[in-house]
Parts: structure tokens; sequence; C-alpha cells
């Protein structure tokens, strides 16, 4: 691991270097602290690496995170909080937004992911609203953010449940009022699913069911069948 890992630093040029931590990313144990300390040095110095190697390490990182919390993955959560605020690149952040929920298992770490992913549900981006694009911000990160809440957020928050149906409503993204949908099924509970103002939730995922966008419609009908089987849903219902 160690070779590879002087070879990253000491690669001459970007290629070099990208070849290298994929390569890490093949021979490093699952979990090695070194190996992801190597790959959060070149997105901690994003400024000079190239695009194409902070995508790289990333990915590589993906691969290398242990399954059961260690201190390597502590390191990356930190790595990848700072690369979706701090990265110059879009790309490069929006992998590691999509990455960093599997990291963080802890409340600490869970919180901290809240606190980045809030500001974007309640940005005032919806139609009707002052930042509103009738045909969605391509450089905007929301739906990553949808993704992050889902996983973080409490169940039964119903402040957080709100903010996700007005986004399936009113987003001009499709990938954001898919990836709204999809994070309903993650914050409901029993308490939610039995409260009367939720009912609108059930006809709006029955409406998008059948929505021409395939993807939409699928998502629809997946968080309407667990909506239906979840704890409390009997209580709905009735």
């Amino acid at each position: 691991v160690m070779v590879v890992v002087d070879k990253i630093r000491e690669a001459k040029s970007m290629g070099t270097r990208e070849c290298q931590i994929r390569l890490l990313a093949q021979v490093a144990p699952r979990g090695d602290e070194r190996a992801i300390s190597a790959v959060c040095e070149v997105l901690t110095d994003f400024k000079s690496h190239s695009v194409a190697v902070r995508e790289a390490a990333v990915e590589s990182l993906a691969e290398m995170l242990s399954d059961t919390r260690g201190s390597g993955d502590m390191v990356a959560f930190q790595c990848l909080l700072n690369t979706v605020t701090q990265d110059s690149a879009h790309t490069v952040r929006r992998a590691a937004f999509e990455l960093i929920p599997t990291v963080a298992v802890g409340p600490q770490e869970r919180a901290a992911l809240l606190e980045l992913a809030m500001p974007f549900l309640t940005r005032e981006d919806l139609r009707g609203q002052p930042l509103f694009k009738p045909n969605g911000d391509p450089m905007s990160l929301c739906s990553e953010a949808i993704g992050a809440v889902g996983k973080c957020a409490a169940r039964g928050d119903v402040g957080v449940w709100a903010l996700l149906e007005r986004r399936v409503v009113d987003d001009a993204a499709s990938s954001a009022r898919v990836a709204a949908v999809k994070a309903l099924a993650c914050v409901a509970d029993g308490n939610i699913l039995s409260s009367g103002g939720r009912r609108s939730t059930i006809h709006l995922l029955a409406v998008g069911a059948r929505d021409t966008n395939p993807a939409m419609a699928r998502a629809c009908r997946e968080t309407l069948g667990e909506l239906i089987t979840a704890e409390g849903a009997t209580m709905y219902w009735g």
C-alpha cells in the first residue's frame, strides 16, 4: 500500500497520479487508514490536482471505506464534508455529496451532514419563488442534499417531511423530485402516517405513479408501497 501511496505523491503527471489512485483502491484493504488518508490528501489539496484526479479520488474512496466504522472513515467524512463546500468542480462536489452519507454513521456526523444539506431544501428556488428556474439549475446539488437528508433525518420529522413534499410538487428538476419521493419513505413513521394532514402525500404519490417520467413513476410506486406496509399504516388507512 505504501509503495502506491508514495507513487501518488511523487507522480510527475496528473495522468500517472490518477492511475495510481485507482490502483490504490484495488490493492488497499477496505478501511486502510493509510490509503484513505492519502486519497483525502489529494481532495484536500484540490487546487494542485486536476478535476479528473479528484474525481478518481472520490471514486476510489468509495471502494476503500470499511463496512464498519473505523478511524479512516472518520478522516474520510471530514474530507468529504470539506470537498462538498470547498472544491471548485461541480462534478467532484456532487460525487462527494453522494458518498458522504455512507460514512455519516455517528450522531455528530449525521448532525453535521444535516446542517450541510438542509439549506439546499429551504433554498427559494421552487415554483413561484425568487430563485426558480423553469428548467432547473444544472449546478444545483439539491438532489444529493435530499438523498443525504433522507438518510440522516430522524423518522417522524414533520418539518423535513413538509420540505420534501414541497420539493415533489414544485421543484423544476425531475432528479430532485425523484430524490424527494424516495426520501419520504425514509422519514415516515407511524405518527406521520396516522396524521390526517399526511393524506395529501398518498394522493400526491398516487398521481405521481402515473407520471410520464418513468423514474418518477417508479419511485412513487415504490414509496407508496413502503408507506402502505410501514408501521402505523393501519391507522393511516383506517
